[in-house]
């Protein structure tokens, strides 16, 4: 495996380049092919993947989904083959489509898509085990001149494909609220059977840590007491990478998490949670704290079901939207701390997208396709 440090590169749409600046206008005056614009004379068979990765990240509901569709086939026009392949935690469990937000079957028919709906919810699955997958396939992929495009807001998954040892210990990892309910002696007590030298450096009472720890294991399947960071390789990516952050405006965000909350409550997501429950109350406690069942939705609706709750009561599902809203917007918020700490601080290849314009989405697209060529040209 290669390793390439990449030199920071700031762009946005409101500070383009001359190159670009046509996409920032309001003239409708778009190249039918993006080669036109980039001045280069791009043939697949003549110019390698080269190790390169694209990604596509940012907080759920922003439009990650269709950017990586519409980017994928515009990249198919100018003769790049693009797959896609999936960076989110709860996408890779295949039966509940609806609480996981999976990529609807036209969608998944449009383009070659990798690692969506492949995991029985009683397997354990976490982002060790994903790294290994998903390096198989983009290593594959490159080898059939492939370039992959990888999407998800699962930040642990990103970086375990940007960096060959992507834990820090010294730096914090943002968490739910998934432990609240438990109280600190418990966990102290959990963390000592999974990682009994870990235990042994925290005071029982540091609640922090000791969940801090749990995360560690229960999401990424390692003992935090053996993970020994190379620092110095902590500047050094695995893959030549280029990354587009996709957000929108607060209050356009709000909207839009509402609106996919009622589309999931109107499609099914408490049938899926009831059938879920019934298997989630079967495991053990370790089991409860990972995988799908930790997942934004399910795990808000368990307790009503729990105490025999009128599923189909307005009341009771208004409560439910309430906490999925409120928690979603939760979530998007340390997605993007933790995109501004472990990103964008980083110095990485980055370049943010504000789709809170969806009339600009075109122009965008065709944006990113440029600067994907004159990426990958750059790299052979």
């Amino acid at each position: 495996m290669r390793f390439h440090d990449i030199t920071t590169f700031k762009l946005t749409i409101r500070h383009s380049t001359n190159k670009y600046n046509f996409l920032s206008s309001n003239s409708n005056n778009i190249p039918t092919n993006i080669l036109e614009f980039c001045g280069i004379c791009y043939k697949n068979n003549d110019v390698e993947m080269n190790n390169s990765l694209i990604f596509i990240i940012g907080p759920t509901a922003t439009g990650k989904t269709k950017f990586s569709i519409d980017l994928s086939l515009k990249l198919k026009e100018s003769g790049i083959n693009a797959e896609i392949l999936n960076c989110d935690s709860m996408q890779v469990y295949k039966g509940y489509p609806i609480g996981t937000d999976l990529p609807n079957k036209e969608e998944l028919n449009t383009i070659t898509h990798h690692l969506f709906n492949i995991i029985d919810v009683n397997e354990v699955y976490n982002a060790s085990k994903y790294a290994t997958d998903a390096i198989k396939l983009i290593d594959k992929l490159h080898k059939s001149n492939i370039l992959p495009v990888v999407v998800g807001g699962t930040n642990m998954y990103v970086e375990s494909l940007l960096w060959p040892s992507f834990i820090n210990k010294t730096e914090p990892i943002n968490f739910d609220d998934e432990y609240d309910d438990y109280p600190t002696d418990q966990l102290y007590h959990k963390l000592n059977e999974v990682d009994p030298e870990r235990a042994i450096q925290l005071h029982k009472n540091d609640r922090k840590r000791i969940i801090r720890s749990l995360l560690l294991w229960y999401n990424m399947g390692v003992k935090h007491s053996e993970v020994l960071i190379d620092e110095k390789n902590k500047d050094n990516l695995m893959y030549n990478t280029l990354i587009f952050y996709i957000d929108c405006d607060p209050t356009i965000h709000s909207e839009r998490i509402l609106n996919r909350v009622n589309y999931m409550i109107n499609n099914g997501i408490i049938d899926e949670a009831i059938v879920l429950y019934n298997i989630y109350e079967k495991r053990s406690f370790s089991d409860k704290q990972s995988g799908i069942f930790q997942s934004i939705a399910y795990k808000e609706i368990f307790p009503f079901i729990r105490e025999n709750a009128d599923m189909k009561s307005q009341i009771v599902i208004d409560q439910i939207r309430d906490i999925l809203v409120n928690k979603t917007k939760k979530y998007s918020k340390r997605q993007r701390t933790w995109i501004k700490n472990r990103f964008q601080a980083k110095g990485l290849n980055i370049v943010k997208f504000d789709t809170t314009d969806l009339q600009q989405f075109t122009r965008y697209i065709y944006l990113a396709s440029g600067m994907v060529v004159d990426f990958i040209n750059k790299k052979n």
